[in-house]
């Protein structure tokens, strides 16, 4: 006490004060947001930056995955997406729904990384495209396994349900691809899908037959050839109509072109990911991801497949970066990542619009990608259900309530107080808050924190690191106004005493020109 008392005095006869003392957080009042100690406990020097605090980036370490979720056309790529591109050392594989990602980011990932490859079928990035060709991962030992995981990503059904004719169809496209990887018959340079679609589309009974002849996979493509001329000729009609079906896009030139054996561009190897540094894009326009999903499907499944068939992760984990997932449809592959840690060497950064999408898509799952997020990011919520789901998440905390009693004229004879249970933040205000420039940041096992959303390209730690995505249109000269010619007003007191012979009312009109007429020539 004597001593305490003494440095007291010292402060106060020195003039000085005292050192703030940070008041402790009540935890017994339940949730709350992190305090500026417990913030800075958790930032980073290098990581994931989920917005600003205190005017600079906050930067996460996290071994798990990440979950980002808002509304569309709400700047997740200009504020987490590119942001973190520019400052990832490790792989990536990113979704680019318009080409930004890969225009914004492509010369700082090549600074990062060992290869940057651009699988572009239609060109929206204006990079050099490469190519993919899923045929040229099998191996004895997996060809089974990756042809109905190819056969699967291509053919989805009906809302993605399985039934009798999309999985027999999935069957007969696994057959095909296997007798197109085995048989001596087709050339090196031709072992890809669009052999496998046209051979889909010839007649298909004496593809069959020369399956029966082949050993490949311990016996399972005789086996599998041998079941379906077996079958009904109806049936086999059916199935061979849902299996063409769900194959069109390999009648797209482009996309054939993307997945070829051969031809021009670099081949992507998702293998060098055990060997150095490497990005992927797969860019394709958003009104085209309907469309052409399957061939997102194939490639993804084939980039996870890699990273997953064995236990030789990269030093630092793949970020694969999945915006606009929900329009991929269910992939069981991407659930099953989920439940993966970084012993995998993985890290998905799943994005999706709202809760009812995960539910929609991933069944009695969907809650797995909110459970093993590391760190969930959420803002610009245009959903009630999807609001009020994450404030019940963050939890309650007790508020002060006091309680008046009234006698029967109305007049107060007494208060009592008390404690209530409030949201931390309700329904309406998540919409509110976190409508436009903050963001609400939920580490796992820590505190909420509330970011301030800011754009790369307003980021001055990122000044320098990126291109601008428009390209040439950013450096087109703006053009002139043209100048202000005043009207010759001989020319117009002409044109007006014409117009008067037909309408009275233009003598006033008439009288007010000849009047501004003369009084410029006085002057």
């Amino acid at each position: 006490v004597f001593f305490g008392t003494m440095v007291q005095f010292w402060f106060w006869f020195t003039g000085n004060e005292l050192p703030p003392v940070e008041d402790a957080p009540d935890d017994s009042k339940g949730a709350r947001f992190a305090t500026p100690k417990e913030k800075a406990a958790l930032r980073a020097e290098s990581g994931m930056a989920f917005g600003h605090v205190d005017g600079s980036p906050l930067l996460l370490q996290n071994e798990k995955h990440v979950l980002i979720m808002a509304s569309t056309r709400s700047g997740k790529g200009v504020s987490l997406i590119i942001p973190h591109l520019l400052r990832y050392p490790g792989s990536a594989f990113v979704l680019d729904p318009k080409g930004e990602n890969a225009k914004a980011t492509g010369h700082q990932r090549a600074a990062l990384n060992d290869k940057v490859l651009y699988l572009d079928p239609f060109g929206i990035s204006g990079k050099p495209k490469a190519r993919f060709n899923p045929l040229s991962r099998f191996t004895p030992d997996n060809m089974e396994a990756e042809s109905k995981a190819l056969a699967a990503a291509l053919v989805m059904g009906e809302r993605g349900i399985r039934d009798h004719w999309t999985g027999s169809a999935q069957q007969l496209l696994a057959a095909v691809i296997l007798h197109v990887v085995t048989s001596p018959a087709v050339l090196p340079e031709e072992k890809d899908l669009g052999t496998v679609r046209a051979l889909l589309l010839k007649n298909i009974n004496s593809v069959l037959e020369l399956m029966l002849e082949s050993d490949a996979a311990d016996g399972l493509l005789a086996r599998l050839a041998s079941s379906f001329l077996q079958t009904p000729e109806k049936e086999f009609g059916s199935i061979l109509s849902t299996a063409q079906r769900e194959t069109e896009i390999l009648d797209n030139p482009f996309i054939v072109a993307s997945l070829a054996a051969a031809g021009p561009g670099e081949e992507v190897n998702f293998a060098d990911w055990h060997k150095g540094t490497m990005s992927v894009f797969l860019c394709l326009s958003a009104p085209k991801f309907p469309v052409f999903n399957r061939w997102l499907r194939l490639v993804l499944t084939a980039a996870l497949d890699e990273m997953t068939d064995s236990l030789n992760p990269p030093p630092v984990p793949v970020c694969f970066t999945l915006d606009e997932l929900a329009t991929l449809g269910h992939l069981q592959i991407v659930e099953n990542a989920v439940g993966l840690s970084a012993g995998y060497g993985i890290q998905l950064v799943t994005v999706f619009q709202d809760v009812a999408q995960m539910r929609d898509l991933y069944k009695g799952r969907w809650s797995s990608f909110i459970g093993n997020a590391g760190v969930r990011a959420v803002f610009s919520l245009d959903d009630y259900e999807t609001a009020h789901y994450w404030s019940q998440f963050m939890g309650g905390h007790l508020v002060e309530t006091t309680n008046q009693q009234q006698d029967i004229y109305g007049m107060t004879k007494g208060q009592s107080k008390g404690e209530a249970m409030r949201p931390l933040r309700t329904t309406e205000q998540l919409m509110l808050e976190f409508a436009k420039d903050q963001m609400l940041v939920l580490p796992q096992g820590s505190r909420p924190i509330i970011s301030d959303r800011v754009p790369y390209f307003h980021d001055p730690g990122l000044s320098g690191l990126w291109d601008d995505p428009r390209g040439d249109e950013a450096k087109k000269p703006e053009v002139p106004a043209p100048p202000v010619v005043a009207p010759d007003l001989n020319k117009l007191i002409c044109l007006t005493k014409r117009q008067e012979e037909r309408h009275p009312n233009m003598k006033k009109l008439l009288l007010q020109i000849q009047q501004s007429k003369d009084g410029k020539e006085n002057s």
